[in-house]
């Protein structure tokens, strides 16, 4: 009888866990799908209304963006993981801490990227540019 409960119990976890996974999948799919979205359309708009090689210009800047939504994304995935974790124990100065340190450290990394751009932009437009003339193009974008 107690085996018969223990599966039938598991059996409940699972059907809520699964539709809280299936509840949470499809918003998440739908914000993916339209940021992705975005450059498409961003580099259809610039190059309807400004040409081509703006288009290839703003396209350039495209990686850099990616990297930095790359960090806030894993920092805020992994601090909202352990944050949920520490508020179902009923932490709360951990889930606090836990918040406070993984905002930190996004803040933190995007500020030393933009630094780091700030101070040696040629290096940065040198890994972008392969062609000379858009480089110079590129250089007024990356300084401002």
């Amino acid at each position: 009888m107690e085996e018969f409960l223990a599966e039938r119990h598991l059996q409940r976890n699972y059907k809520i866990l699964l539709n809280k996974f299936v509840r949470y999948l499809f918003p998440t799919m739908i914000t993916t799908i339209v940021l992705s979205l975005n450059e498409f359309v961003d580099s259809m708009l610039v190059a309807n209304l400004l040409g081509a090689e703006a288009m290839g210009i703003v396209n350039l800047g495209f990686p850099v963006m990616l990297l930095m939504a790359t960090i806030y994304t894993l920092f805020g995935t992994g601090g909202a993981t352990l944050y949920a974790i520490f508020l179902g124990e009923r932490q709360t100065v951990k889930a606090g801490k836990v918040l406070f340190l993984s905002l930190t450290a996004a803040t933190l990394c995007n500020l030393i990227m933009f630094a780091v751009g700030k101070i040696f932009p040629d290096v940065f437009i040198s890994l972008l540019c392969n062609e000379k003339t858009l480089a110079v193009n590129f250089a007024p974008y990356s300084t401002r």
